[in-house]
Parts: structure tokens; sequence; C-alpha cells
């Protein structure tokens, strides 16, 4: 299997909800369905995780927006 990995950018509001999750290679997603799955899979996790109650109370400008890398490689 190629070496496939999606980074997706969350942008959040101080209760941890997610208000914009965004993928960050629009032509790749476009135009490989393997990319396209695992992208999909990627904002259905965000999305189900969401809010993330576990960063409030702390410093919002540190999270407040958050990029995250989705790679199916390291899953254990």
């Amino acid at each position: 299997m190629q070496e496939c990995s999606d980074v997706i950018k969350l942008a959040m509001v101080p209760s941890g909800k997610v208000t914009t999750a965004t993928i960050s290679d629009t032509i790749l997603y476009d135009n490989d369905p393997l990319y396209r799955a695992l992208s999909d899979s990627a904002l259905r996790a965000v999305h189900k995780c969401n809010p993330i109650k576990e960063l409030r109370g702390t410093d919002y400008s540190i999270w407040n927006e958050i990029v995250l890398t989705f790679n199916p490689q390291q899953i254990s």
C-alpha cells in the first residue's frame, strides 16, 4: 500500500465546537479515490468527536486552530 496521509485544518470556538474542518489538498481529493476515502473518514471522525470537550478550560489562543494529520499506516 502506498503512503497516504491527510492533513485537516480545524477552526474552533471556545466551547470546543469545530466550526470548520478543511481538507488540505483539494486537488488530490478530487482526483484520488484512496485519498478521498481517507479524507472522508477523517472528517467523519472530527465531526463524531465534536465538540472536543477536553480542550475547554485551557488557553483558547493555543488551540483555536489545530492542524491534524491522519495516517492510516500509523494505526496500531
